[in-house]
């Protein structure tokens, strides 16, 4: 019984958070003017591959797509405004090669 009663709390004590996080993201939803399927086709045409992820997140003027783009054994971020459908290429990395993984740190890193 005591066990049931600390689940209990702790997921009372969960819940006020999870219902930020759903009010937050509906909030960004009405603001949205472009869907994600759209999306992932303007991320797709600034950098080609095949989208493995695509996110609504919370920019600095809006809502923002953020698409993770797999090409070779590189990974990019698109950024595509969730208002006017604009992308743009927000970083690129691939994982270190084995002698990457291999040498000793360089001055600075």
């Amino acid at each position: 019984m005591r066990r049931t009663s600390v689940a209990a709390l702790a997921l009372l004590l969960v819940l006020p958070a999870s219902a930020g996080e759903v009010k937050d993201t509906a909030d960004l939803v009405k603001k949205t003017k472009i869907a994600i399927a759209k999306a992932v086709d303007e991320a797709l045409a600034v950098s080609p591959g095949t989208a493995v992820s695509a996110r609504l997140v919370k920019g600095d003027d809006g809502p923002v797509w953020r698409v993770i783009v797999l090409k070779g054994e590189e990974l990019a971020e698109v950024r595509v405004d969730a208002a006017s459908g604009k992308a743009t290429l927000s970083s690129s990395w691939k994982d270190e090669s084995e002698a990457d993984k291999a040498r000793g740190p360089r001055a600075g890193d």
